[in-house]
């Protein structure tokens, strides 16, 4: 009640949505629905344009069972935003509980017409129309039997672990839109084991993905069920293993990107590890119609193709696998290993275009870009492109400091030019822009390069995709190429990391030249 107080003070001097919002959340949090709703539907009613308000009101009222209310406020914000996934969402869990089921399935089906990543309204749209939960559509495996015969330490007595079960569900959606499931089971074999396993990250793209946790535990060896200890992003901590432990994970990823690459998915997957495995089983449930291409390299194993609801199931299934034994100087383990190739681009110049429309504005030139530039050149005019372009190379690693942090920079899309020179830092994709930007400034040709540095391997894209890794710059001067690498400040001009070297790589055509 004294917080209350304090925020209703500050309140009555000073207009702030987001203190109204954290009010209205007191009221309700001690009971008091009359005042927290009252605040809500005030702060709409300064808001009336804003439907992330009327969003948050709609959520109250709905877990308030009060759905006339609830209703009323959707179909306002309905005509507002009339393009807005959520808000056809919330109209169908509205419709769903006062029983009006037709009601719901057309706003549900609206949520995903607009918004194909609105996985919400999928699963509900599924419930509503009798049919079973869309990962109930895949095979299943027997997890129980898998433990109760799994081998032991002494019949892999040069393991640490065995990986009982490795399988993914990829659904593919019609209309674009793309998640997957992720089952996970691995029996430790000894202290060794413990300590590879004890923690696991979870990979996927903070960016455009969303993780989403089901179950993390340890099976004891007597049956007994210990959770494992998560934090808000991708960490699993298994406490207190011992030997014969089984690691249980499932996860799901749903897709949440947009732009050209939202109706396309690529994807690669280890049919084998460094690791004994049981079962390693790569399934895609994909609509008829959907185009794809898939490879297996370092292998030969056919998909088991069956049809489920229009769509096509295929299913990949490598068993009784033993492990790949590490050797000196080995390479990656997609170049050993049986790995399975999907994508659905339809081939690199796709790639290739996709990136430059992504970065093309980050060349453009301004008043900072524009003076670096005559300061960089000054009483220098009379040099040859190529002196111009070692200049502006030197520029970069003298003044500006390779730097990559989550927050700072994207996943794909560099900073512009600009940006990097006044905050003197970037990261690979930064760096290897200004020097473009510079070098078109100056009527001198030069791109971008992505590569996948050769530490993952040799061969491991032999579909279109975009997992790529790092970026340089191209210089094309005198029908002759210069790779230029930008992130270590002691490489002569035209020299090269030895991640580099043999790399696979995808030049960016610039503006119109798709050379």
């Amino acid at each position: 009640k004294s917080a209350i107080a304090i925020i209703e003070k500050y309140s009555k001097s000073i207009k702030n949505n987001d203190v109204e919002g954290i009010l209205a959340k007191a009221y309700l949090d001690q009971g008091n629905t009359v005042k927290g709703l009252a605040t809500l539907q005030q702060r709409i009613n300064d808001n009336p344009f804003a439907t992330g308000y009327y969003d948050d009101m709609i959520g109250t009222l709905l877990g308030m069972q009060q759905y006339s209310s609830a209703l009323i406020l959707a179909n306002k914000a309905a005509q507002l935003a009339p393009y807005i996934p959520n808000i056809y969402t919330r109209l169908g869990f509205i419709y769903k509980n006062m029983n009006q089921t037709e009601q719901a399935k057309d706003n549900f089906q609206k949520s995903i017409y607009y918004g194909p990543t609105s996985y919400d309204s999928r699963e509900q749209l599924r419930l509503l129309e009798n049919k079973k939960e869309i990962y109930d559509l895949f095979p299943k495996s027997d997890l129980q039997s898998l433990i109760k015969t799994a081998p032991t330490a002494t019949d892999y007595p040069e393991d640490n672990s065995i990986l009982l079960l490795n399988e993914y569900q990829y659904v593919i959606y019609p209309e674009g839109a793309k998640e997957y499931r992720c089952e996970l089971a691995t029996k430790i074999l000894n202290q060794s084991g413990i300590d590879a396993w004890k923690e696991y990250g979870v990979g996927y793209n903070g960016y455009t993905q969303k993780l989403i946790i089901d179950k993390a535990e340890v099976i004891k060896a007597n049956g007994n069920i210990v959770k494992a200890e998560t934090d808000n992003d991708n960490q699993v901590v298994f406490t207190n293993l011992e030997v014969n432990d089984v690691l249980h994970l499932e996860y799901r990823i749903q897709d949440m990107s947009t732009g050209k690459l939202a109706s396309h998915f690529f994807d690669k997957f280890l049919l084998q590890y460094s690791i004994p495995t049981l079962i390693s089983r790569y399934n895609v449930l994909i609509p008829d119609d959907k185009k794809f291409s898939y490879q297996v390299t370092n292998g030969a194993v056919e998909p088991k193709v069956t049809t489920i609801e229009n769509m096509k199931l295929y299913s990949w299934e490598l068993d009784n696998q033993p492990a790949v034994k590490n050797e000196p100087h080995e390479g990656s383990l997609y170049d050993i290993a049986p790995t399975l190739h999907i994508s659905s681009l339809p081939d690199w110049q796709y790639v290739s275009d996709w990136y430059r429309d992504l970065t093309t504005s980050k060349f453009k030139s301004d008043y900072v870009l524009d003076e670096t530039l005559k300061e960089i050149l000054k009483d220098k005019q009379n040099l040859t492109q190529l002196q111009k372009a070692k200049l502006f190379y030197d520029y970069i690693l003298n003044n500006i400091a390779y730097s990559s942090v989550d927050f700072l920079q994207s996943n794909f899309i560099p900073q512009k030019a600009s940006r990097t020179i006044t905050t003197r830092l970037g990261d690979c994709k930064d760096l290897s822009t200004l020097f473009v930007a510079l070098c078109r400034e100056s009527g001198i040709n030069a791109n971008l390069v992505l590569i996948l540095t050769r530490d993952n391997g040799s061969n491991t894209m032999p579909l279109p995709t975009i997992d790529f890794n790092h970026c340089i710059a191209q210089l094309n001067i005198d029908n002759k190429q210069y790779y230029l690498e930008l992130t270590d400040n002691t490489l002569p001009f035209g020299a090269a990391l030895k991640e580099d070297l043999k790399a696979q790589i995808l030049p960016i055509p610039f503006g119109d030249d798709n050379t």
